[in-house]
């Protein structure tokens, strides 16, 4: 993979993880009113977050996979191997499944508002999976250098998503 090909693979996620966080870090949308503006921004930074990771999703696939599942597959694999010691590529598979969920949920909300937000169940267990996904993804094949950062934001970022259902629920 070429420099041009890695910042586009590197920075579309990057850029789908901030848009996440500052998602995870405003009001919670069920809060909102379908018309106002702030519910719209929210809805706006969750769909540029999905548009971000597909773009990261299609530029791994095409440029360090050369649009092969098997090669995807054995890329995961050897990642695990080298940070578990286990040689297992299923990871990728919750990689699609999370492209799923995303997907989903920003054509339900853009569907029905964020009034269909209001399941505290769904909505815990979207976060877990999208904290899991992402934790996996930075922190435990990411850069040593994010073990310092996860350290501070995870803890809060947990506490606030916990906060934000916890809130609007009770």
């Amino acid at each position: 993979m070429g420099d041009f090909e890695e910042i586009i693979v590197r920075w579309s996620v990057r850029l789908s993880v901030f848009c996440y966080l500052i998602f995870c870090l405003s009001k919670s949308p069920a809060d909102l009113t379908d018309e106002s503006s702030q519910s719209k921004r929210i809805l706006w930074i969750w769909t540029l977050g999905l548009i971000f990771f597909l773009i990261h999703f299609v530029a791994s696939m095409g440029f360090a996979h050369r649009w092969s599942h098997q090669m995807a597959y054995e890329s995961t694999a050897n990642q695990t191997q080298a940070v578990t010691g286990w040689h297992w590529g299923g990871g990728i598979y919750f990689n699609y499944l999370f492209t799923l969920v995303w997907f989903f949920d920003v054509a339900m909300w853009w569907k029905q508002g964020p009034g269909w937000l209001n399941n505290r169940a769904y909505q815990i267990c979207l976060h877990s999976f999208f904290a899991f996904i992402v934790f996996n993804a930075t922190v435990v094949f990411g850069p040593r250098f994010w073990w310092l950062v996860a350290l501070v934001f995870f803890p809060a970022l947990i506490w606030k998503i916990w906060k934000k259902t916890n809130k609007r629920f009770t």
